[in-house]
């Protein structure tokens, strides 16, 4: 019994120190890139009384979605005291670029987090496609 005691300690103790944060510091700059696709297949418009209420895909991609979105961020953070509802609290500016076959879309944005369950966003982005 002493056995498995300190075997369930030992194991304790080693995911501990694999999952504990590091003493560095981490960096305050992010980086992303995600990539969709999407494939619609051939639909029929639906007519009723009413006129047509559904348009199905068509152009020189026909049903097909791809994008990929590469995103910056820089993290500062401002804790407003040792409490944890107020010690994780950042504020964070990023900037992105959307790429599709048909269209470029940078951005940039702002997040601030004034306690742990809320979150501020603002942002503005402009295209061409």
């Amino acid at each position: 019994m002493k056995k498995k005691v300190f075997v369930c300690c030992a194991v304790l103790a080693l995911l501990s120190m694999v999952f504990a944060e590091d003493a560095e510091p981490k960096s305050p700059w992010d980086f992303s890139v995600t990539t969709d696709f999407a494939y619609y297949p051939k639909t029929d418009a639906k007519t009723s009384t009413g006129g047509v209420h559904f348009a199905p895909l068509t152009g020189i991609y026909n049903g097909i979605e791809c994008r990929v979105t590469g995103t910056v961020g820089y993290t500062i953070p401002v804790p407003f005291g040792d409490n944890s509802l107020v010690s994780g609290n950042r504020l964070r500016f990023y900037g992105q670029l959307e790429l599709t076959p048909v269209s470029i879309t940078p951005a940039i944005g702002i997040s601030f987090s004034p306690i742990a369950f809320l979150n501020f966003s603002a942002g503005s982005s402009i295209g061409t496609g």
